[in-house]
């Protein structure tokens, strides 16, 4: 019997001060021109910004579709930022942490990077509140980078089911020692993108948070991707991994 599908995508746009960043800079005006083809996608969208990006994310938002729900909110009450902050900020300051990092990336460098990383699971559980459907898509606002014609339709159903998809580099996942892998830059889920059926989305939740705490306590800590790389080993039948390369979530699902 084949479900009855309704994808939502959620996504978010908040500045942490990455056009100031000694690495891995990037200007807010082109995240804004990448986040256009994210806002073309023709399926129900909750939008998570801040108030000075509103405008400009609604101008363009509006000219593909308006069934959206845009909340105007701060980094500061990010749920992730109310659970992991001030021990994640205290961890990765700490020369400890330091002296364990092996390159100069985001994930290793900057706290808030990761709280809006850890904080994707939170907005699809404040999104499923919002907009009603059956499955809630996770895309980065800076997702997709081609021509917007490419993914100016509506999200691809005919792939999902009752199990969460993940996308991965690889079809087969294994972790031979998670604080190597977590301080490591191989990866095997990507996080720029994962859908998650509503019924399940606040138990992984509390699964995430749990992966998380648990990496702070033993001192060290990884990307979003690491998160969900561990998550996926600790629960391999629990989901579905769908092989991809980067960004190519609309084209692997069509």
């Amino acid at each position: 019997m084949e479900l009855d599908i309704k994808p939502v995508i959620i996504t978010a746009l908040f500045d942490i001060g990455r056009d100031k960043w000694t690495h891995h800079t990037q200007s807010y005006g082109g995240y804004l021109d990448w986040m256009e083809r994210t806002l073309a996608i023709q399926s129900p969208m909750v939008i998570f910004t801040e108030k000075k990006f509103e405008d400009k994310i609604r101008e363009m938002r509006s000219k593909y579709s308006d069934e959206t729900k845009i909340v105007i909110s701060t980094k500061e009450e990010c749920t992730a930022a109310k659970l992991h902050y001030e021990a994640l900020n205290d961890l990765m300051k700490s020369e400890e942490f330091k002296n364990k990092i092996q390159f100069q990336v985001p994930e290793m460098l900057e706290p808030w990077y990761n709280i809006m990383m850890f904080n994707k699971i939170w907005w699809l559980k404040e999104g499923s509140e919002l907009i009603n459907g059956t499955h809630y898509i996770w895309t980065d606002a800076a997702c997709y980078r081609e021509d917007i014609q490419s993914v100016n339709k509506p999200f691809p159903t005919h792939k999902i089911g009752d199990k969460p998809i993940f996308f991965s580099h690889h079809e087969n996942i294994s972790i031979h020692d998670i604080e190597h892998h977590s301080l490591s830059q191989m990866r095997f889920i990507q996080g720029g993108s994962f859908i998650v059926p509503k019924e399940r989305i606040q138990e992984i939740g509390i699964k995430i948070y749990n992966i998380i705490n648990r990496s702070l306590h033993l001192k060290y800590i990884g990307s979003d991707e690491k998160i969900f790389d561990i998550l996926y080993i600790e629960n391999p039948n629990d989901f579905q991994i769908i092989k991809c390369n980067w960004r190519e979530y609309l084209k692997v699902m069509s």
